[in-house]
């Protein structure tokens, strides 16, 4: 008798056809649930990171990586809405001194900055302004109550990261 191959969970439910989907901590809800809109910002914006990264950013890489990881951890944070820290407090540090590291290698913008500019420096606005549409589902979010305090600061903090990271890039 032939051995069969082991069995794999199937990729799709269909519970997602009548709407509905299943969070980290269990709960079923509509697609359309903040929680779930929150974390589908977060998984765009990672995404945008990850196209960012493909046409290289130099010795930003490292830390766009590691956004990357982080942005998870938040995502899961918000599917669980455990107790568990997703951010350390060092996090938003990090972010800063990248924020300051990068102003001291640019001129100031005389005035509003158009996005564009090179191929990497318009995928930086593009994800600044996916980074702040996730803040506000994020705002949403915390307004329920469980969300870790480090979370919208870190958010915050992206959305500056990634406007000064654009300005470098265009140099």
């Amino acid at each position: 008798m032939k051995e069969s191959a082991p069995c794999r969970p199937s990729l799709y439910t269909r519970q997602g056809d009548q709407g509905m989907t299943t969070l980290a901590d269990g709960s079923c809800v509509a697609k359309d649930h903040v929680r779930v809109r929150a974390c589908g910002l977060l998984d765009e914006l990672n995404s945008l990171l990850g196209l960012l990264l493909s046409g290289g950013v130099g010795e930003e890489t490292p830390l766009v990586q590691d956004i990357q990881r982080q942005l998870f951890n938040v995502g899961r944070h918000i599917s669980a809405m455990t107790a568990a820290r997703p951010l350390d407090a060092g996090y938003v540090a990090r972010l800063e001194e990248a924020i300051d590291r990068l102003t001291a290698q640019v001129r100031p913008p005389q005035g509003f900055v158009i996005p564009g500019g090179s191929r990497q420096a318009a995928l930086c606005h593009v994800a600044r302004t996916v980074c702040r549409h996730a803040e506000c589902e994020v705002v949403a979010v915390a307004r329920g109550g469980g969300l870790d305090g480090g979370v919208l600061p870190y958010l915050n903090r992206l959305s500056d990261y990634l406007y000064v990271l654009a300005l470098k890039l265009n140099i």
